[in-house]
């Protein structure tokens, strides 16, 4: 019986380790063009809960005090994209018709910060890069980065100079007030920096620690909550901030698409939806039928050339009340995402 014991033992184990959540950076990279909504949360009393492995985590009842839309988009068509040369990813960041600009530099090994530039004007130009993520990234997996940028606000000139231990400390399952994602895995990065210039010395130093929901195949955070603790000039202050996001669609902004409308509005009865698209050029296509944590349910392929304006009626599967997306893609591998709620 003992031998017996040892293997089940033996195989949980194994079976534990294959079921843990890995980023990579085919799924977790942002696409330009993709857009997120973005909500800004009550942090009375918000605790990011537990480290450790098949951990639930309940926030259903957030309270959103504000929304903002996150857009990512090409760094040659965004405003001050040509400062940060070495940026392939820019996101605008728009809450209540106030833009901060945020640069990425996404490749096999991980996305780094390149810059940013608030809405008041502030600027952020890394001289040393901020390494955000390595690919690929499960439990328990760690680093640390040194990094270092000139920062400018008003005129003032300053280097800031910091370290970052970026850890896996948790997956399981979340809950949001948008839905439930299971297989999860929560990134903690514990910041330590300042602020400094010829002229005065050291200004401000910098404490941050940020916890960050992420779904091995959806490349936006499902949530963030952040602590930040200022000593500037001896004078202390904290900002503490909790988001959660749902990701919306996708843009036009790419021109290469095959297709340049696409909507899916209701069928002609509960099970079913109708797809309009608008095909500038005779292309296949297909679309899919993705559940809130990209689970995929149907596949409606199109193996002859559409082309023009195109009216298809599309069989549901059954679906329960909740968030879904519609995913098109032409034969080039271009494509556009839908959100689609079912009451």
């Amino acid at each position: 019986m003992k031998p017996l014991i040892s293997t089940l033992i033996l195989f949980l184990s194994f079976f534990s380790l294959l079921s843990q959540p890995t980023l990579t950076q085919g799924n977790n990279t942002n696409s330009i063009g993709s857009q997120a909504d973005v909500f800004f949360c009550d942090t009375t009393a918000f605790q990011p809960g537990p480290a450790g492995s098949n951990v639930t985590w309940n926030f259903p009842n957030l309270v959103s005090t504000l929304q903002a839309t996150l857009s990512f988009k090409s760094p040659s068509n965004t405003t001050g994209g040509s400062l940060f040369p070495a940026a392939n990813l820019a996101g605008e960041t728009n809450y209540l018709g106030n833009i901060d600009r945020s640069f990425f530099l996404d490749d096999v090994s991980g996305r780094f910060t390149v810059g940013a530039i608030s809405n008041a004007g502030s600027t952020v130009d890394y001289t040393d890069f901020q390494q955000l993520i390595s690919f690929p990234f499960t439990y328990n997996d760690t680093f640390t980065d040194n990094f270092e940028a000139t920062t400018s606000n008003m005129g003032s000139m300053m280097t800031r100079k910091g370290t970052a231990k970026v850890l896996a400390d948790a997956y399981g399952s979340l809950t949001t007030p948008i839905g439930t994602f299971n297989n999860v895995i929560r990134i903690k990065t514990i910041m330590q920096y300042k602020d400094s210039s010829d002229f005065l010395g050291d200004v401000a130093f910098y404490d941050e620690v940020r916890w960050e929901w992420f779904s091995p195949s959806s490349p936006n955070q499902l949530m963030t909550h952040s602590r930040l603790r200022i000593n500037f000039l001896g004078t202390i202050s904290t900002i503490n901030s909790v988001t959660y996001q749902l990701l919306t669609g996708m843009s036009l902004e790419d021109e290469n698409n095959s297709f340049s409308a696409f909507k899916i509005l209701p069928g002609s009865n509960q099970n079913q939806v109708t797809l309009l698209v608008q095909l500038e050029n005779p292309a296949k296509i297909q679309v899919e039928l993705y559940s809130l944590n990209m689970q995929k349910l149907a596949v409606y392929a199109f193996p002859q050339p559409l082309y023009g304006n195109q009216k298809q009626e599309l069989d549901l599967p059954h679906l329960s009340p909740g968030v879904y997306f519609f995913k098109i893609e032409d034969e080039r591998g271009k494509s556009e995402i839908q959100k689609w709620i079912v009451r």
